[in-house]
């Protein structure tokens, strides 16, 4: 762990790791193979590599997630790769010499520069981030939202898209109260559109267009009143 660059009470409290060791300002984790948590990728922007320098271009949107950059490069030597930011050394990573694709996952950094004895083939290169929740299809829903007969929201909850401008959310409109939907972008909330339930127990529909595709986009969903019941969504 280098504290620079990773916050280390996140990996002391991820299901995912164990603090082994800690001394000072020294952390060892173990990676908890069983039960591992997975969370759900979305890419946010390709990153081009000049003359081992990873040019990253200044990111459209704000994100308001925890950002990383994955490289994947051919193993086609015996080396240590090291990636250096400008307030030092990020990582060092070891090649085998196996001729497979492999990827690493680094935290976000405006600046990395690649030094090796031995030319390192980068195939691909993003800036991205992961979210936990549900997958329903192409649409990753928070924890907040309940999988049962419906899926359900109580009071508040998002829904993160990737690369899309429009998507359909299918309900059933089992009571009164106002549903409001809006989309964080810059670090502020600007609504989209707002459900008048009438509690008539018909099956609706409401689309919702974006002004543009986003990369990523953060889309918030407010309950007033009784819990909301959703049958499906879609992406159009």
């Amino acid at each position: 762990w280098r504290r620079d660059c990773w916050n280390v009470q996140k990996l002391i409290e991820s299901p995912n790791f164990e603090l082994v060791f800690n001394k000072g300002e020294t952390y060892i984790f173990k990676v908890r193979k069983e039960g591992w948590v997975y969370t759900n990728m979305f890419s946010l922007s390709d990153i081009k590599v000049e003359n081992d320098n990873l040019s990253i271009p200044p990111l459209k949107e704000s994100y308001p997630v925890e950002k990383f950059i994955t490289i994947s490069c051919v193993d086609s030597s015996t080396d240590i790769v090291e990636f250096w930011s400008d307030r030092g050394l990020v990582a060092k990573i070891p090649l085998l010499d196996t001729g497979d694709i492999i990827t690493v996952a680094l935290p976000f950094c405006p600046f990395l520069q690649i030094e090796s004895s031995e030319p390192v083939h980068i195939t691909t290169c993003e800036v991205v981030t992961t979210i936990s929740g549900h997958t329903h299809g192409s649409i990753t829903l928070s924890p907040d939202w309940i999988l049962n007969e419906y899926i359900t929201l109580n009071r508040n909850g998002h829904i993160y898209l990737s690369g899309t401008k429009t998507f359909k959310i299918v309900y059933k409109d089992s009571f009164t109260g106002r549903i409001d939907i809006s989309i964080l972008f810059n670090g502020t909330l600007k609504p989209l559109k707002s459900i008048e339930r009438k509690g008539d127990n018909q099956i609706k529909e409401i689309t919702i267009t974006l002004s543009e595709p986003y990369h990523f986009a953060d889309i918030h969903i407010t309950v007033h009143g009784p819990p909301f019941s959703v049958l499906s969504f879609h992406l159009l």
